[in-house]
């Protein structure tokens, strides 16, 4: 019996990269939202974004130049 869905070789590996950034973003704006006044959470959820954005960016001019 074959599976369709992608398993990780190592469940408990901890996240890497573009994953932990991801991961950070979702708990940044969980954050936000219990605090939505407070601008050191904005910030930081900020700082998450502009980092996956800029990741983000370079793996897609590094696949268009490939």
């Amino acid at each position: 019996m074959s599976s369709d869905h992608h398993t990780p070789t190592d469940a408990g590996a901890a996240p890497t990269g573009t994953e932990a950034l991801q991961q950070q973003l979702v708990q940044c704006l969980m954050d936000v939202i219990a605090a939505p006044d407070d601008a050191g959470t904005a910030r930081a959820a900020d700082d998450v974004l502009s980092a996956l954005d800029a990741r983000l960016t370079d793996g897609r001019a590094g696949s268009a130049a490939a």
